[in-house]
């Protein structure tokens, strides 16, 4: 299972490959007005713990936004609250 990081969500609508120039430099760019508080390698670290954090906060998110959907719209989100629950249980 690929646990979602930047790839996950801004890649994915963007087209881009999983490990790529692109995605790295995006990273890079969002990371960069933190860099006079620590290290690329530390920002880097933090920003993978907040990715894994942030799949609770989009499970419970959809969890929500699903108790109020139509029948439909249930079903065709069915997945999206276990498969989140999934991603947080299987980070590294």
């Amino acid at each position: 299972m690929r646990w979602p990081t930047m790839r996950g969500s801004i890649g994915d609508r963007l087209g881009l490959a999983e490990i790529g120039p692109e995605l790295d430099r995006l990273r890079a760019a969002c990371l960069e007005p933190w860099a006079r508080w620590s290290s690329e390698k530390s920002l880097r670290q933090q920003a993978r713990a907040a990715e894994w954090v942030a799949m609770a906060g989009r499970a419970l998110a959809w969890h929500a936004a699903l108790s109020t959907a139509t029948p439909p719209e249930q079903m065709e989100h069915a997945s999206a609250v276990p498969e989140r629950l999934r991603y947080f249980a299987a980070a590294p």
